[in-house]
């Protein structure tokens, strides 16, 4: 009896200890994304359909595009560009993943590394996570906002082709799409009236606006579900106050510092060009409804962040 007891006991001890590594080392498994769903507000406050695949991309060519085919003709329409999607990987063991992104209400148009789209989303079957592995990224000489995203402590991913592995620091993706966002932005004369609809709550805006060497920056409390603001008036510090704002509301919903740090640098450009915008983080049940993600094995963190971005018309 004694030995059965002491067989039990010792058992019970090496389950627990398997127990307690496998937890360990599936707690070191932590996925973030970040990414921008742009859309363009009329003169009644409401995104209007577009062709955002008309306007010049600065992609990459090593970067892969859907078909003409599949876009008819570089027209697909939508009321959302879904810009720059990345997803990081952080894993002090090395492991093999695959990443389903479901995109009902459009269509992913590009993407690297070599991934399988379809009509519903795209699929990365096979992506291995490689912890503390080098390897030389692919760089083209024309600049591109594809590139700052790298500048993060995510670790390698690898990912098999007939022609060799493709390795980068992150899964790309973008896409056009039609669906409801909770922000909507109005300009009448001097006065800026933005409002937020739909079952979601959305706390905080940034609204910013650019005229020719102009720019004004102005912090919206949007937790009423509404806010009527003058138009920012032009400040030397605008950029530097807008920056500022948007680090720390990334970092607040669960970024790395690197991370937000290469979003505002990817998008950096945009503080220079002409127009009114209004930034916010988009709510976590409307990622994970628009872009329903699938990891496995289950990342044992992942933290989701859309930044919207409405661009609003002038009369």
């Amino acid at each position: 009896m004694r030995t059965t007891h002491r067989w039990l006991a010792g058992w019970l001890g090496a389950a627990l200890v398997a127990l307690a590594g496998a937890g360990g080392a599936r707690a070191e498994f932590v996925v973030h994304e970040w990414g921008t769903f742009t859309t363009h507000h009329g003169l009644d406050g409401a995104p209007y359909v577009w062709m955002p695949l008309q306007d010049v991309s600065d992609l990459p060519t090593f970067v892969y595009k859907a078909g003409p085919r599949a876009t008819k003709k570089n027209t697909f329409p939508g009321t959302v560009r879904m810009e720059t999607p990345v997803l990081y990987f952080y894993s002090a063991a090395r492991q093999t993943v695959s990443v389903d992104v479901g995109f009902p209400s459009g269509l992913i148009t590009e993407w690297y590394p070599r991934a399988r789209p379809s009509a519903r989303g795209i699929r990365w079957p096979r992506v291995t996570v490689v912890p503390g592995a080098t390897a030389e990224l692919r760089q083209e000489p024309a600049p591109s906002h594809y590139y700052p995203a790298r500048e993060t402590d995510a670790v390698l991913v690898r990912c098999a082709t007939k022609r060799g592995a493709q390795h980068e620091k992150f899964l790309f993706y973008r896409g056009v799409g039609t669906f409801d966002t909770p922000v909507r932005v109005r300009l009448d004369g001097e006065v800026i009236h933005v409002g937020v609809v739909g079952p979601d709550v959305v706390e905080h805006g940034l609204l910013f606006e650019r005229r020719g060497d102009a720019a004004g920056f102005r912090a919206l409390d949007l937790r009423t579900g509404a806010a009527v603001v003058d138009r920012p008036v032009p400040a030397s510090n605008a950029v530097a106050e807008l920056e500022g704002a948007l680090h720390a509301l990334l970092v607040g919903v669960g970024l790395y510092e690197r991370e937000a740090r290469a979003m505002l640098a990817t998008w950096r450009d945009l503080w220079s060009a002409d127009g009114l915008r209004v930034l916010y983080i988009v709510p976590s049940r409307l990622t994970d409804e628009v872009l329903p993600l699938a990891i496995k094995p289950e990342p044992s963190s992942l933290v989701r962040v859309l930044v919207g971005r409405a661009e609003v018309k002038s009369p």
